[in-house]
């Protein structure tokens, strides 16, 4: 369901002002009314919000930075870079920290990388660890 949520705001996002009119609009698009499936409707929204995918055949640290210099909120100063999965193609979660906790509840940008290599920045740090700080 959630990627279905993320097509719909990507699609009625540009259209509508803000999140509580996506929220509406999606509501009335898939015939939601109780009060609890509104509210998981919402969360779902604010996360899609938020989150961006990009696909490319290669992605290195300096994309990362420069990604994460564009999309910095106020009152964060780190961002990581997360390995999710290796094989046989990268995919890298690009996101915020606060108290050195990823902030992927939908309050902050998030963006997932699908990529058929990495440079060897990344490839070198990722031998040691799953997640990369960058900040």
């Amino acid at each position: 369901m959630l990627d279905k949520i993320i097509q719909m705001v990507k699609v009625s996002g540009p259209l509508l002002k803000d999140l509580s009119s996506v929220v509406s609009h999606l509501g009335k698009e898939l015939l939601l009314s109780k009060p609890e499936e509104l509210e998981e409707l919402k969360q779902m929204a604010k996360m899609a919000w938020s989150y961006e995918e990009k696909n490319t055949l290669d992605f290195s640290i300096d994309d990362a930075v420069i990604w994460f210099k564009a999309n910095m909120p106020a009152g964060v100063s780190e961002g990581c870079i997360l390995k999710h999965k290796t094989s046989p193609n990268f995919e890298l979660h690009l996101c915020f920290l606060k108290n050195d906790e990823p902030l992927l509840n939908g309050e902050y940008p998030h963006l997932v990388v699908k990529s058929l290599s990495i440079g060897d920045g990344l490839k070198e740090r990722f031998e040691r660890t799953d997640m990369i700080k960058v900040g």
